[in-house]
């Protein structure tokens, strides 16, 4: 007798086949083929456990069936059998009150989560392709190593939530909030973070390429060595962010705010900063070769050894920047304000 849904697999005929009806006695289950009620096949033997978390009974005898062993892990076909034949049966409960239940690598592809209570959800490894997520509240939730490629989490609340390593591909979190989640490492490649919350947010060495952050709030967010190549960062808000080492060829960063950010040593080369505000930020060993700075404000930024070889310049505020050593070389300063701005060392090589 088991404690959740008994789910059996076993072979017949030289082919996989599973059983899963909603008891809970696996005895009771075998009734419902001849060969396994006179034993003349030994099934694997799982439980569906509450809500929807699919184990292996390794209680089971050792005999052998598929090339597996019963008390060790079986074949990835059986455990696709178990979940194929279960999945009817998965999230038959209250979706508002999941909270701190075990998800841990459960199969939820596609499943109907929104507006769902899963604060504290154990979600590891879970497979949560095309979810629906919306208005979902996942604060302080486990999520790490889960596959969310394409989920909808627009509105979602993810506040503090555990994503590292998380599988976001294509995912829309537009409106979400993701205030202080642990996103380091997460695959974010081209999803649609626009106006989401990611205030104070980890995402160092998190993938960004192609993102759409459009007036996302970024401020404090650690993004060290996250590659942003091609995002979207229209109107952001990055005050105070950590960028250090960061990938920002081609990002559009058109009227973002970036004020006292950490760029040193960023990678901004052909990024569109017009307008954008780096009152004080660092942007020390900065690739900003081909960058469009025009009418930027830099007033006290930090460009020591920046490279701005053929940066766009025009109209853009430079009053009291520390440029020694920087490389200007055929960058147009056109009407550019160098009032107080430190050129010690500089090349200025103008372009012709």
């Amino acid at each position: 007798m088991c404690n959740g849904i008994a789910v059996l697999v076993y072979e017949k005929h030289g082919r996989l086949k599973g059983l899963c009806t909603g008891i809970t006695s696996h005895d009771e289950l075998c009734k419902e083929d001849e060969d396994l009620r006179t034993g003349m096949v030994e099934p694997y033997r799982f439980e569906l456990l509450y809500p929807s978390n699919l184990v292996f009974d390794r209680a089971a005898t050792n005999l052998p069936l598929t090339g597996g062993l019963f008390g060790e892990q079986p074949p990835e076909e059986v455990w696709a059998v178990a979940r194929s034949v279960s999945e009817p049966y998965i999230m038959k409960h209250d979706k508002h009150q999941l909270q701190f239940a075990s998800f841990l690598d459960a199969y939820l592809r596609g499943a109907d989560l929104k507006g769902a209570d899963l604060r504290g959800a154990d979600l590891r490894g879970a497979n949560l392709y095309s979810a629906d997520l919306r208005d979902a509240d996942l604060d302080s939730a486990y999520l790490r190593g889960a596959n969310l490629y394409s989920a909808d989490l627009r509105d979602a609340y993810l506040s503090s939530a555990d994503l590292r390593d998380a599988d976001l591909r294509d995912a829309d979190l537009k409106g979400a909030n993701l205030e202080s989640a642990n996103l380091r490492g997460a695959d974010l490649r081209g999803a649609n973070l626009e106006d989401a919350n990611l205030y104070s947010a980890d995402l160092r060495g998190a993938n960004l390429r192609g993102a759409d952050l459009r007036g996302a709030d970024l401020e404090g967010a650690n993004l060290e060595d996250a590659n942003l190549e091609g995002a979207d960062l229209r109107g952001a808000d990055l005050r105070g962010a950590d960028l250090e080492g960061a990938n920002l060829e081609g990002a559009d960063l058109k009227a973002a705010n970036l004020e006292s950010a950490d760029l040193k040593g960023a990678y901004l080369r052909g990024a569109d900063l017009r307008r954008a505000n780096l009152y004080s930020a660092e942007l020390e060993d900065a690739n900003l070769r081909d960058a469009d700075l025009s009418s930027a404000y830099l007033r006290d930024a930090d460009l020591r050894d920046a490279d701005l070889r053929d940066a766009d310049l025009r109209d853009a505020d430079l009053r009291d920047a520390d440029l020694r050593d920087a490389d200007l070389r055929d960058a147009d300063l056109r009407d550019a304000d160098l009032k107080g701005a430190d050129l010690r060392e500089a090349n200025i090589k103008v372009m012709e």
